[in-house]
């Protein structure tokens, strides 16, 4: 809860930008709210780059225990892939 002193405050600092800068106040109160930063594609793109991640991790894991070069290669190609996503999808905001 806000307390009349930080009420008025803050109806201090509103009436400050108002005169100062009135296009910064108006585009202030305005503005959109940001959508949640959980959402449900966020969400979807965030699991399926852990995911890939995870991959590419276990396979070069299985490429060490193993000793094989074909697993080694195809774990070097998954992480590659997981680079791409993060770079090319990154999360919204």
């Amino acid at each position: 809860m806000v307390s009349p002193w930080e009420r008025e405050r803050l109806s201090g600092i509103e009436r400050w930008f108002e005169a100062e800068d009135p296009a910064f106040a108006r585009a202030l109160r305005d503005a959109v709210p940001p959508r949640a930063l959980w959402s449900r594609g966020r969400r979807s793109r965030v699991l399926a780059c852990v995911a890939v991640d995870l991959l590419g991790a276990g396979l070069f894991v299985t490429s060490v225990v193993l000793s094989s070069f074909l697993v080694l290669i195809v774990s070097a190609a998954v992480v590659a892939l997981a680079l791409c996503a993060h770079i090319l999808l990154p999360p919204e905001n």
